[in-house]
């Protein structure tokens, strides 16, 4: 009997564990318009407020073949790869796009490294990165601006189809984390 007093007794318990594990009914709060929360996300996005990523989608007419820009609770990271010139020098391009091409990576290089030890390199596979310190953003219209250590990157934004493009023409896809 003592036995069979103590299996009641753990299977009630089990059975009030498991009772006490059941599902929670969520329900959704449609009380505020999907307007107002878009709005107050985009005043966060104006005001810098929120985590933004751009990750390049597309590089016609510069030389770049990757790009990031992160900006994480007051820093930006960026990132980038320039297509190697040797890969230029044996394609179709004439001698004075190739020494466009130079001059363009040159200096979307000093305006985004020089600040850094790292130097520009003819490795193929270099990849550059820096991170900025006590930066910000803000959206004006259909520009974004933003400032670290006393450097400014301006983008166009194309807001239908959550795009940024740079000074150089590159579009990079927009990220916004709320």
């Amino acid at each position: 009997m003592k036995k069979s007093l103590q299996f009641l007794l753990t299977l009630c318990f089990a059975a009030f564990v498991l009772a006490s594990c059941g599902q929670e009914e969520l329900a959704i709060d449609d009380s505020k318009e999907v307007s107002e929360t878009v709005t107050s996300a985009s005043k966060a996005v104006e005001n810098g407020g929120l985590d933004l990523m751009l990750i390049q989608d597309e590089s016609v007419i510069f030389p770049q073949s990757q790009g990031v820009y992160d900006f994480h609770e007051n820093e930006l990271t960026i990132v980038k790869q320039y297509l190697p010139m040797a890969d230029l020098e044996d394609s179709s391009a004439s001698a004075s796009d190739v020494t466009l091409y130079e001059g363009q990576i040159e200096s979307d290089f000093q305006r985004h490294f020089s600040h850094s030890e790292v130097q520009l390199s003819n490795d193929p596979y270099q990849i550059y990165e820096i991170t900025y310190q006590d930066a910000s953003y803000t959206v004006e219209g259909k520009h974004l601006t933003i400032k670290a250590d006393g450097r400014t990157f301006e983008f166009t934004l194309d807001l239908d189809n959550q795009q940024a493009y740079d000074q150089n023409g590159v579009s990079y896809d927009i990220q916004v984390d709320q």
